[in-house]
């Protein structure tokens, strides 16, 4: 599920990256920073996670782990992804194909 700040039922209705994407054509590099919460504290799901980007060949900038305090041995990521301008479909793609396994809340995108 891709959850956008600021939307009415942001909690409950999934939305897309679409009105964030758009970026001055002047810029040609991108950051978008995410929080991804994984259902489940199972071995190997960050290597997981992180395997989203790389499919893609996006650039991890940052990675923060963050207790969910919901539940013992469960965390959200915070992780920023870069890329060129090129990539934002590709970074579209990815963080939707990341949110059939995982919970991703995108922070939106901005131009370097």
């Amino acid at each position: 599920m891709i959850i956008l700040p600021g939307s009415p039922s942001s909690k409950k209705s999934p939305t897309t990256l679409a009105a964030n994407t758009t970026l001055e054509a002047a810029v040609n590099q991108f950051k978008c920073p995410i929080f991804v919460t994984p259902p489940t504290d199972d071995p190997g799901t960050l290597y997981e996670i992180l395997g989203y980007p790389k499919r893609a060949q996006l650039n991890l900038a940052t990675l923060m782990s963050l207790p969910t305090k919901q539940k013992m041995g469960i965390y959200s990521f915070y992780i920023e992804i870069s890329g060129t301008t090129a990539q934002l479909d590709d970074l579209q793609a990815t963080l939707t194909e990341m949110a059939r396994v995982f919970t991703v809340q995108p922070l939106g995108v901005y131009g370097l």
